[in-house]
């Protein structure tokens, strides 16, 4: 019997070897899809640079897993002064869940009313010029500052978005970092070889005519709106004005930064 298994065992060795040689389907190494996630390796954010790279590859790649581990727990998204959606959410901006799930709906789920995006392109300017942390009690080198130009493309199928001019970040080295307790419990801790992101103050600001064009626009904002005014324990009302429709055939529209993180919060 043994001899028999010994035999049985050879011979398909010698079959797999001689399949393999020839070229054929090896059922040990499967084809890889074409299309099976995040095919390039991430950066790893162990600098302000590193940590900026990381960004901007967590938004072309659509990786949300990674952009979880971005942001400190105390995180705020600052709206353009310029910007009239920064309104409906007075001087507090966005927190961090905020961000996450603005970034999960327009990465993988996309809204009630907005499909998620099928491709997204950020590019940052060649520039990286990291200052000393200009807010108070914020000391340098832990603490540093940098404002980068930047586009950023969105293409849902349905419309796409442009967003161009600049964005500033507020980094925090992690030894010195307010650390998310969910990613304690997955072991992050004070490092001051890892940065996170503490604030992001949106500099964008679109100069063209009008911002979105689509239909259902207003009402996705206000239900941004809702969703800030409840978590604020208010159930006051503000008025919003639907942007100006576009023409031609143009399917692109201009848009700020915290336009966006708005209209996909809800």
């Amino acid at each position: 019997m043994i001899m028999k298994l010994r035999h049985a065992t050879i011979a398909l060795i010698s079959t797999f070897a001689l399949l393999t040689a020839a070229g054929c389907y090896n059922p040990f190494v499967p084809k890889l899809a074409p299309n099976v996630g995040v095919s390039e390796v991430a950066p790893t954010p162990n600098s302000v640079r590193g940590l900026l790279d990381l960004f901007s590859w967590c938004y072309n790649n659509r990786a949300y897993d990674e952009y979880t581990e971005l942001f400190t727990d105390d995180f705020q998204f600052q709206f353009s002064v310029a910007d009239t959606t920064g309104q409906a959410f007075g001087e507090r901006g966005l927190f961090r869940q905020d961000e996450l799930d603005t970034a999960r709906h327009l990465f993988i789920e996309g809204t009630a009313t907005e499909p998620p995006a099928q491709k997204i392109v950020l590019t940052f300017d060649r520039t990286f010029i990291p200052e000393p942390d200009s807010r108070p009690g914020k000391t340098y080198p832990v603490h540093q500052e940098i404002k980068r130009n930047v586009v950023l493309s969105i293409d849902t199928g349905d419309q796409a978005f442009r967003i161009t001019g600049a964005a500033r970040f507020f980094v925090v080295r992690g030894d010195s970092a307010k650390i998310p307790p969910d990613l304690v419990q997955r072991g992050f801790g004070p490092d001051k070889n890892r940065w996170y992101i503490e604030r992001w103050e949106d500099e964008t600001l679109d100069t063209g005519a009008g911002l979105i064009a689509q239909a259902g626009g207003a009402t996705a904002m206000k239900q941004a709106i809702a969703v800030a005014l409840a978590r604020e324990g208010t159930t006051a009302t503000r008025t919003i004005t639907a942007p100006a429709a576009a023409t031609g055939t143009t399917t692109t529209y201009g848009v700020t930064w915290g336009w966006l993180q708005a209209y996909y919060l809800p």
